[in-house]
């Protein structure tokens, strides 16, 4: 609340010294929406429509003005996303991105998730005939990997063969242009963002919260978790841009874990 009422403060300033701020495009990112949470899902979807265009993650150009730009992505191609949310989308002529983990189609997760009661632990990723069924208008399909590992964690060899058999096998299975990918897990560094530009792919996607200039050329574009519990004033925030400030303390936990990682071999817990 604080950041975003400052970032407004900021850009009415700039309004009146006839500096505008460019428009930027927020894009949100879930993984599956349950039964339970279906009427609240559309409830943002409504939000939505009232207060933001929405547009295809990939949206490179300038933005419409006039209302925040949004874009919707899911991550995991879960089979509850095409039951109860893309349903609400189409009602509502939304477009969405859904990232493919290839490797899992038609089975339940294998990759490691947070904890025993990790709602991931009741889904099933969409078999092929699922993701083929999905309208090719309002629904784009990405890779999300082969087997959803950690993508820093890998060696060259494999980490290229992650991202160029996902690319290859969902272009197979679906007949479209596999142009993006979303890291899993968000795990990324240099190399790995440089790998995906040589595997062909034209946009990357982290799990940072960021608002995406699209009049550049830049691979890598952040996204905003989102829940569909979220409630309408966290989702507000959400949507307008207002977490972008949370990319902030990633960086410093990377920084001071760099810092004081360098100490760790030498820290011994005293028992007492």
């Amino acid at each position: 609340m604080v950041y975003y009422g400052a970032r407004t403060l900021f850009r009415y300033s700039l309004r009146l010294t006839g500096r505008p701020s460019t428009q930027r495009l927020t894009i949100l990112y879930y993984h599956g929406v349950s039964p339970k949470h279906r009427h609240s899902f559309a409830r943002q979807m409504d939000a939505l429509r009232r207060s933001a265009f929405v547009l295809p993650a990939s949206y490179r150009g300038d933005l419409p003005s006039g209302k925040k730009c949004v874009a919707i992505t899911f991550d995991d191609a879960f089979v509850s996303v095409a039951e109860n949310a893309l349903p609400e989308l189409a009602r509502r002529s939304f477009h969405s991105t859904i990232f493919v983990p290839v490797g899992w189609m038609g089975r339940t997760p294998g990759w490691a998730m947070k904890g025993e009661a990790a709602p991931e632990l009741a889904e099933v990723v969409m078999a092929p005939e699922q993701l083929n069924a999905l309208d090719t208008s309002l629904v784009a399909l990405a890779s999300h990997s082969v087997s959803h590992p950690l993508m820093t964690r890998l060696d060259s060899k494999r980490a290229r063969r992650e991202l160029e058999e996902s690319r290859a096998r969902l272009a197979e299975l679906s007949g479209r242009k596999i142009v993006d990918f979303s890291f899993p897990y968000g795990d990324h560094d240099a190399s790995i963002v440089a790998m995906c530009r040589a595997a062909g792919y034209e946009t990357a996607y982290s799990i940072m919260a960021q608002e995406v200039d699209t009049t550049g050329l830049e691979i890598l574009r952040g996204r905003t978790k989102v829940e569909p519990s979220d409630g309408p004033m966290e989702f507000f925030l959400k949507f307008d841009g207002a977490y972008e400030w949370t990319a902030c303390t990633v960086r410093l936990r990377k920084l001071l874990r760099s810092i004081f990682g360098k100490w760790a071999p030498s820290i011994r817990i005293q028992h007492r």
